[in-house]
């Protein structure tokens, strides 16, 4: 049995003061990305008061957006507050003869504000107190937990009331293992603390929590803390609230995907394909195409960029557009072998030989997209750190698929080089019925 790779996860709270605190974590199996809860045990800020709250979470096909606003009045005199907020993640140790380089993440895009004007931040670790999440024992040897806070310094006037907005992105804790070709994947959670405003004076005057599903499988979308206190309308989850006072039972905990498996198969003549099983639906992604491009990039010295490189899974070869700029306006056309009706289109947008390459290369931000010559939309695709895929759904169009062209209709400017590179693109559809497949041993 091969485990999948380790990465980091974090885990959020409401915001709190760092002067000193405890934390509590859980999680278990073999983990991508680890869920962990924190709660805190802060001092010092009796006459800090939380006036609102309010918490927008847009979850994504991957990682959630958060935004969350506070007022904060301070009723005494003036004075410096030092706050956090915390992300726990799981790192391999360095041993000899092991290479261990998984990336690791900490909230990304982090930013906040007093008063509309941005404050510094800044990333400190300290070990996580116990107790700490468990992992898995055959791993627990080559694994250490460490703590990391965003901490800032907010000065308030005395008696001054002030608006205090953070934001950030966080991906999901996930866990999972594979046997041979075959990926089991457990729940996909994301969990936030609202317990840790229990520090400030008083109640949380008032506040709204809401959540904006825009998942790939919104259906699965679940909140299983705190019950019955979400109002839904459509992919929209609204909690409104006066006069909280904070407790375990108010923390958020959502199951964001539910359990699937994956099971890869590999032919001779380089189509590779796999099915997917959810909860009540089923998929096939292939890469069983011809593709033509509008241009390449010509050969230099081992490396190619020609438009079949974009079958080639788990290859590090891409195809790149060869003309003068970022190359807008250049396309893919792919011709299906057995046309479908197509669910969605993954889409690796960059050159992911390497972290080095996708960086100092173009990706693609907007890529235009026309199925059978006769259904067009453009879809935005975020700016990955590292190598990354995006699931592209197909919008109101249920006509099997015999033709796809990918345009680039826009770029994430590369820091070295101004070509655009596709590595990946497979298609997947929806089955009427649960396949028979025999599982690796």
């Amino acid at each position: 049995m091969k485990r999948s790779s380790l990465s980091l996860a974090c885990l959020v709270s409401a915001v709190a003061i760092l002067l000193s605190g405890e934390a509590r974590g859980n999680g278990g199996g073999f983990q991508d990305f680890v869920g962990w809860t924190g709660n805190f045990s802060p001092r010092g800020i009796e006459d800090l008061e939380m006036l609102s709250e309010d918490l927008t979470i847009v979850f994504g096909k991957s990682s959630a957006e958060v935004k969350v606003t506070y007022s904060i009045r301070n009723e005494g005199p003036a004075r410096s507050v030092g706050i956090g907020f915390p992300c726990t993640r799981l790192e391999w140790k360095e041993e000899e003869g092991i290479d261990f380089s998984y990336p690791t993440l900490s909230l990304e895009d982090y930013t906040i504000t007093k008063g509309g004007k941005k404050v510094a931040s800044e990333e400190i670790e300290e070990n996580a107190k116990a107790p700490t999440p468990q992992v898995d024992a055959d791993i627990e040897e080559y694994v250490t937990w460490v703590e990391s806070w965003q901490v800032s310094t907010l000065d308030f006037g005395a008696d001054e009331t002030s608006e205090v907005e953070v934001r950030f992105s966080m991906p999901y804790a996930v866990e999972g293992w594979d046997v041979s070709d075959d990926v089991h994947y457990d729940k996909t959670s994301f969990s936030y603390t609202l317990s840790s405003a229990a520090a400030w004076k008083g109640p949380i005057g008032k506040g709204t929590v809401r959540l904006i599903v825009k998942t790939l499988f919104p259906e699965e979308f679940s909140i299983k803390a705190p019950e019955d206190r979400f109002t839904r309308t459509g992919n929209e989850y609204v909690w409104e609230f006066s006069n909280l006072e904070p407790g375990p039972a108010d923390d958020l905990v959502i199951e964001v995907y539910q359990p699937s498996k994956k099971f890869w198969r590999f032919s001779a003549d380089d189509v590779v394909s796999a099915y997917e099983l959810r909860a009540n639906q089923y998929f096939f992604e292939t890469n069983n195409y011809e593709v033509t491009a509008s241009s390449e990039l010509p050969d230099q010295k081992e490396n190619s960029y020609v438009a079949g490189n974009v079958r080639m899974l788990w290859d590090e070869k891409a195809w790149v557009e060869g003309v003068d700029g970022d190359g807008v306006g250049e396309s893919l056309t792919i011709s299906v072998a057995d046309p479908k009706p197509l669910h969605r289109i993954a889409v690796s947008p960059g050159y992911s030989k390497s972290e080095e390459a996708w960086i100092a290369n173009n990706r693609v931000s907007k890529l235009k997209i026309t199925l059978n010559g006769e259904k067009t939309f453009t879809v935005d695709i975020p700016d990955f750190k590292t190598p990354n895929s995006e699931e592209i759904v197909v919008p109101d169009y249920d006509m099997p698929v015999s033709k796809v062209k990918l345009e680039i209709a826009g770029v994430h400017r590369g820091e070295k080089y101004r070509d655009t590179a596709i590595s990946y693109v497979a298609l997947i559809n929806e089955l009427d019925k649960k396949p028979e497949i025999q599982g690796a041993r």
